[in-house]
């Protein structure tokens, strides 16, 4: 009786730090070191390692680019870029990137992070015509539909930028669906 007691703690601490979540923040999160800072941006899906107290270890893997050392992308497309820093590992045409940032940062739920973004998708794009859902396109063709309808939308470049990043992380061909 004590083992499986035992047994089902223990499987219970692997499901509550092997569960991947996405970043929350905005802005992203800056990670200062004493070599440099790391950035990772918002919506990038991390994996927890360890947590102790309010702080949780986090890994990120992507994509890396021998001529871009400090950037990680969502997929080998390099379209969207998920971390920056100068402690990227790369091995081939993947890489990791290992932090420590607060818990709070972290959402389980991908919806979460985007319902701003979301919001102002359709708000922006639906006042001539229905929106079309953010997976489905790829992250190229958002990048050109959106250029085309700029125009009629009238973003602002923090608008812009918002909605772009939200496109290309919600794309067909995007990290994590």
């Amino acid at each position: 009786m004590f083992k499986n007691i035992l047994l089902c703690i223990l499987l219970a601490n692997v499901f509550v730090y092997a569960n991947d979540g996405f970043i929350s923040t905005k802005e992203g999160i800056y990670v200062p070191s004493l070599d440099g800072v790391s950035k990772v941006f918002i919506g990038t899906p991390v994996k927890t390692l360890k947590v102790e107290g309010d702080a949780t270890e986090i890994v990120i893997t992507g994509y890396s680019d021998p001529e871009k050392k400090e950037l990680l992308f969502s997929n080998n497309s390099k379209r969207i870029v998920i971390a920056q820093s100068p402690y990227i590992q790369s091995e081939g045409e993947k890489g990791t990137l290992k932090v420590a940032i607060n818990s709070s940062f972290i959402v389980k739920e991908k919806k979460n992070v985007w319902k701003k973004s979301e919001d102002l998708y359709y708000e922006k794009c639906t006042q001539c015509h229905a929106a079309n859902e953010p997976d489905g396109h790829t992250m190229a063709e958002w990048e050109g539909l959106l250029a085309s309808m700029e125009q009629f939308a009238q973003p602002n470049a923090n608008e812009k930028e918002m909605l772009l990043h939200f496109l290309k992380s919600n794309a067909k061909d995007a990290l994590e669906k």
